[in-house]
């Protein structure tokens, strides 16, 4: 039998990964595919509470890694998270500290890079989504929850 803790990993996936490929990656980063504003609303949701990454932001790091992809011209100007500048297990595992570390040091990547996405926010997105910590607090509160539950009916 499955111990609880990967029991957890399951729905944090199913949630995950579809939500960063086919949302964040396809939809709003590269507008390959247009969602039905509810099933676009439900990404927006899964990202939240499984990754509490802004779509924004994720999307404007991402384009700036295909502007520069594996290289660096300039501090400003490379790629922020190339497995071949930083290394491949750095990426892998610290993909997340890439994104946020970009937007530190350069803030003007989220303006350059994903002025159309700010531009179209909706309320939820100003209000709810942006807020990662909020988010993943949520999603985790969940998780515990229902690890709670299926350790309670277990006993």
């Amino acid at each position: 039998m499955l111990t609880a803790w990967l029991w957890s990993l399951i729905p944090t996936f199913v949630l995950a990964v579809p939500t960063t490929t086919v949302y964040l990656h396809r939809t709003v980063t590269h507008r390959a595919l247009a969602l039905h504003p509810i099933v676009e609303w439900w990404f927006k949701f899964a990202n939240w509470i499984s990754t509490g990454v802004d779509p924004a932001v994720w999307a404007a790091v991402h384009r700036k890694h295909h502007a520069y992809s594996d290289i660096e011209i300039a501090p400003d100007k490379r790629d922020p998270h190339s497995p071949w500048l930083e290394g491949f297990w750095h990426i892998q595992l610290g993909n997340v500290w890439y994104y946020l570390t970009e937007l530190r040091k350069h803030p003007e990547t989220l303006t350059m890079f994903a002025r159309d996405i700010l531009n179209r926010r909706t309320w939820w997105d100003r209000h709810v989504f942006r807020r990662g910590w909020m988010g993943l607090s949520c999603g985790t509160a969940l998780l515990c929850l229902a690890l709670g539950v299926q350790s309670f009916l277990d006993h």
